[in-house]
């Protein structure tokens, strides 16, 4: 049994490897990558095999051990083919406590060619055995199991033993990509299972960033409009601005940038749409930890919706997503947002379990101008979906790349198509603002909420992927008072919020301002010189920092910490130690992010009605009368 574990581990592995950097594609970095499983899973069936000789009632022990550590060897090449990562304990605490996400996702993966991968190396597996006992027969050589486990024990022993060698003799490899192929998933989860990574935060203080009558003095005079165009899984080295020929062509976007605030190193602080959108509108760091602290109606945070809705604004959040995944609307009205409206409420076109087509949405966001009052500004903050896994591509999608006569063949080709298609979006979006004399008195925000993964560096999607392609995304302002040109440095997430309350000019409290993590991008004086913090949505998988052209990185569960220096080594394949000054710098770090996490916070969660959406007090998930059912 714990032989199909080990196999199903070797497929997985195998298929991972297609991946990576043609630097790391060897057939030596496999039999190393690989061998680590066989020491774990043949060690361990050693082991057991002895106890089982001691005594036939170990089979009770015994028995539920293999097939627990065969079960974790097949998830994990589920999970690989997923991610492109080893699973851990982590990763297998979301799986139960998001299980009907999990199915979602795993039917969008789980492809016929890994069911026939799987299917040939178990047969293989099973077959092999048979034939060596045929082949050894006919030499006279007993190859009959005993019935005390000794054959099996000495059988699984020469295995492990081996591996162990080949661990012994083979180079390590340079590349933290290939580093963590050779992860074992079974002892990886054990050993991480009960990792936890405690905090400090109680509460955002100060909560408020202006008294309510300071807001009320600021809606006595006129302001101009706010939209945030928020890209899901955008990252900016596939958008135009990046200037790479195998890029996507985003024309909208560039001309954007040519004619406001362009901040080409933005990154993500977390890559999880969630996070990343309290990031956005808060200009506070997220809690930097899986939970969903951020849905909570006692998490007092005073973010940007809420502050314009005070100020006499209308306020809505669009999304062309479904509203159910991770119940979206107590997002939206924790922010502070007055109306809601997802894929429930706009009926596009579906692109599997999460996404639709983001130009659903123009028409909406047309319709709702029409019926606001012209009398008041707006802010609304629209959420594109389609660039999210599996990436398929709309019917109007795929029409545009069969007349420009583009590939979309692969998850990354339809991906540029994808992002092709919001940039089409964003020009529908500007159309509607255009034609109601609206877009010279709007301010206009387009940034992605985090990047995305194609296994490049063995990553795949955006959760924990703490590379460039995962956390780097384009950032671009334009409208009314809106400096134009290039911000130089490091920018964040968390400055969208301080550049548009400042362009704005919402008048600050004094204590606020300073409690604010982000910074004023369209201030002169702003460097870029500072340390911006990231973490991954696993807390013991990654977190860093990046301090002009160094990225630091730390990876607590494997207790490993490097740098990379982007401008010499542009793709992260060359880590490099980290040296005293860095090491301070990465002590602050983690004294920020205990002040950001708590562990085990209660949620607490109130009744949300809003549109035809009910969410029930005490209950995360969310209703609408066209959600689709939630599996059990």
């Amino acid at each position: 049994m714990l032989m199909l574990g080990a196999l199903a581990t070797v497929i997985g592995k195998a298929m991972a490897m297609e991946a990576l950097l043609p630097a790391d594609r060897s057939i030596w970095l496999l039999i190393w990558a690989v061998s680590q499983d066989l020491l774990v899973y043949f060690g361990g069936a050693a082991v057991l095999a002895m106890l089982e000789m001691r005594t036939r009632r170990a089979l009770l022990l015994t028995f539920p051990l293999a097939l627990v550590a065969s079960l974790t060897g097949m998830l994990n090449t589920v999970y690989l083919a997923i991610t492109g990562e080893q699973a851990t304990g982590e990763a297998f605490v979301q799986l139960v406590a998001r299980m009907g996400d999990a199915v979602d996702i795993a039917g969008e993966v789980v492809s016929l060619e890994l069911i026939l991968w799987l299917i040939g190396g178990l047969a293989l597996g099973i077959a092999a055995p048979l034939v060596l006992r045929r082949l050894l027969k006919r030499r006279r050589w007993s190859f009959e199991p005993r019935a005390d486990g000794r054959a099996r024990m000495l059988c699984a022993s020469w295995v492990a033993v081996v591996s162990l060698l080949i661990l012994v003799i083979t180079p390590y490899p340079k590349t933290v990509m290939a580093r963590n192929l050779g992860k074992n998933a079974l002892f990886k989860t054990l050993s991480t299972l009960d990792a936890t990574d405690s905090g400090s935060f109680t509460a955002y203080k100060p909560a408020r960033l202006a008294s309510g009558v300071a807001l009320k003095r600021f809606s006595t005079a006129e302001h101009p409009n706010v939209l945030v165009v928020v890209l899901e899984s955008t990252r900016y080295d596939r958008t135009a601005l990046s200037g790479r020929p195998d890029a996507a062509d985003t024309p909208t976007l560039v001309n954007l940038a040519k004619t406001g605030l362009h901040a080409p190193r933005t990154r993500a602080v977390l890559p999880h749409t969630t996070k990343s959108l309290f990031s956005i509108l808060c200009g506070r760091f997220p809690l930097m930890q899986k939970q969903l602290i951020e849905l909570s109606t006692d998490i007092k945070a005073h973010c940007l919706p809420e502050m314009l809705t005070e100020a006499g604004y209308q306020t809505k959040f669009f999304q062309s997503s479904w509203g159910t995944f991770e119940a979206r609307p107590r997002l939206a009205k924790r922010l502070g947002f007055r109306e809601f409206m997802a894929f429930e409420d706009i009926g596009g076109e579906s692109l599997g379990y999460l996404a639709s087509d983001d130009e659903s949405l123009v028409e909406p966001f047309g319709a709702w101008l029409d019926k606001r009052d012209p009398k008041r500004p707006f802010m609304a903050t629209l959420l594109t979906s389609a660039t999210h896994h599996p990436y398929r591509l709309s019917e109007t999608a795929k029409a545009a790349a069969t007349a420009a006569n583009l590939p979309v063949k692969t998850s990354e080709e339809r991906y540029l198509r994808l992002i092709e298609a919001e940039d089409r979006m964003l020009a529908g979006l500007l159309d509607q603002l255009e034609r109601r004399d609206l877009r010279k008195n709007t301010i206009i925000a387009v940034i992605g909420d985090h990047g995305e993964g194609f296994g490049e560096k063995g990553v795949k999607q955006h959760d924990n992927n703490f590379y460039e392609e995962g956390l780097r995304v384009p950032l671009v302002i334009v409208g009314p008072n809106v400096p134009v040109r290039e911000v130089p440095g490091n920018a964040s997430l968390i400055d969208v919020t301080p550049t548009l309350l400042s362009l704005l000019g919402v008048p600050l409290d004094p204590a606020a301002r300073r409690a604010l993590n982000g910074l004023d991008l369209s201030d002169s004086a702003f460097s870029g010189l500072l340390p911006r913090y990231f973490t991954c949505w696993f807390e013991m998988r990654c977190r860093g920092f990046v301090l002009g052209d160094y990225k630091v990185v730390h990876e607590p569960q494997a207790d490993a910490t490097w740098y990379y220096d982007l401008v010499a080594d542009p793709d992260e394949a060359d880590p490099i130690a980290i040296d005293k000054t860095l090491t301070a710098e990465l002590t602050q770090l983690q004294e920020t992010l205990r002040q950001f996490r708590a562990e085990d916070y209660k949620v607490a969660l109130g009744a949300v009605n809003v549109g035809d959406w009910r969410c029930a007090a005490k209950k995360r998930s969310c209703r609408h009368s066209k959600a689709k059912k939630k599996k059990k």
